[in-house]
């Protein structure tokens, strides 16, 4: 089984070689991959690849199988990697957020100890999970304290089953997967490595993937808020005023300083209508520093790269970092 990514790595201090350099994402319509520059300066896209997907080959699910056509995903990575500048055997895995549940969770003292804090959190997110919890992987990182001392806490939980399909993915072009992580939480640790967090304010991260979405809302570098939206749960468009009315009435909030946008459709046309007041910029212009002219990246479509690009820029940046459970 892989590193659980961002939200459940090893602890630093006891890494003894660098992160993959390359990554593979796999989504419901396309794999992408994304490769970074060898060396210590800035990083900078080296090389990346996208292919599409048959309808239905992947079906983002908590519960059930996820690659439906093994064959089809598997072939579809192949050829992306032999894309890259160097054909990675270690590659970090993104994972599309449908297959994982991310909660958010109170406490008004949490334990001291980790151990009874582990478990108090693992109670509290098997209790809502839709299958049993020694079947799962969970993974958790402390949220937003508020003004009255409560300490929410972020959990993600998978079951290793849904893991290892996207791991076998990987493991059938001779691609180890070093770190697996969920597409909207690195598209987040872009955001951050790119200064997103650094004005100390709240922000919204709004992704849409085909006629799915997902919503973050950040309080500096802190998830305050995440709800994923799968393909037959409405609009992204009215989910997103939804949320900042929820915001507004039960969250207690501050004013959000921007939306960060990554995907197709008008949420940016829906937000200057309805939340006018409400700045909106696209996530890929944050990347640009990413591509120079001597990279490979001046034509790359970014939109379908953020995420893996996030995933090897996480050890760079206040990363949204989580510890196994």
């Amino acid at each position: 089984m892989p590193e659980w990514g961002a939200f459940g790595r090893m602890l630093r201090a006891l890494a003894v070689s660098p992160g993959p350099s390359s990554a593979v994402s796999i989504g419901a319509d396309h794999v992408s991959v994304v490769q970074l520059a060898r060396g210590s300066g800035p990083p900078q896209l080296a090389g990346y690849a996208r292919v599409g997907l048959p309808d239905g080959a992947v079906t983002p699910s908590i519960t059930g199988q996820n690659i439906q056509d093994a064959q089809a995903v598997n072939g579809a990575v192949d050829e992306a990697l032999r894309q890259l500048p160097r054909r990675p055997s270690r590659v970090a895995l993104v994972m599309p957020d449908g297959a994982a549940k991310v909660s958010i969770v109170h406490f008004d003292e949490p334990p001291i100890s980790v151990a009874d804090l582990d478990e108090l959190i693992r109670w509290q997110a098997g209790s809502s999970a839709p299958f049993r919890l020694d079947e799962a992987q969970l993974a958790w990182t402390p949220g937003v304290r508020d003004d009255a001392g409560a300490q929410s806490f972020v959990t993600v939980l998978a079951r290793r089953d849904v893991v290892r399909e996207y791991e076998a993915v990987c493991d059938a072009v001779a691609a180890r997967v070093g770190v697996a992580d969920l597409a909207c939480i690195n598209l987040l640790n872009a955001a951050l490595a790119h200064g997103a967090g650094n004005d100390g304010g709240d922000w919204m991260l709004v992704q849409t993937a085909g006629d799915a979405g997902s919503i973050a809302i950040v309080r500096s570098d802190r998830l305050l808020f995440f709800r994923h939206m799968p393909a037959d749960g409405g609009r992204v468009e009215d989910l997103v005023h939804q949320t900042v009315m929820y915001y507004q009435d039960r969250l207690g909030g501050r004013g959000l300083m921007r939306a960060l946008i990554v995907g197709k459709g008008h949420v940016d046309a829906v937000i200057a209508e309805r939340l006018p007041e409400l700045r909106t910029e696209r996530l890929v212009d944050r990347l640009a520093p990413l591509m120079d002219d001597r990279g490979a990246g001046g034509k790359a479509p970014l939109e379908l790269l953020a995420a893996p690009i996030g995933i090897l820029l996480r050890d760079r940046s206040r990363a949204v970092e989580m510890s196994a459970a």
